[in-house]
């Protein structure tokens, strides 16, 4: 992950584009392509109703983290840590 990219995703974050994000991160990596697929379908969820549903909150937090506990596997820690702070 580049700085350029860990920039654009923190970026993302503070505009409130916490989904748009997270799809960003799923999409560096191929292991991750599960989650960027799931995540896709979160944001539409999140269209259609208007808003984020609370337990959708939940769930894509979740989701997260698993993607973070894979990347750390990956990765290691510095890069998952790096990725944790720019979100």
């Amino acid at each position: 992950m580049t700085k350029e990219k860990l920039e654009h995703i923190a970026y993302l974050t503070d505009q409130n584009a916490h989904g748009i994000a997270r799809i960003e991160i799923a999409m560096q990596y191929p292991y991750l392509k599960k989650y960027e697929n799931i995540l896709q379908h979160i944001n539409n969820i999140h269209k259609i109703e208007g808003s984020m549903p609370y337990d959708l909150i939940n769930y894509r937090s979740k989701l997260t983290e698993k993607m973070l506990e894979e990347i750390e596997k990956h990765e290691g820690y510095d890069i998952a840590h790096s990725i944790a702070k720019a979100i």
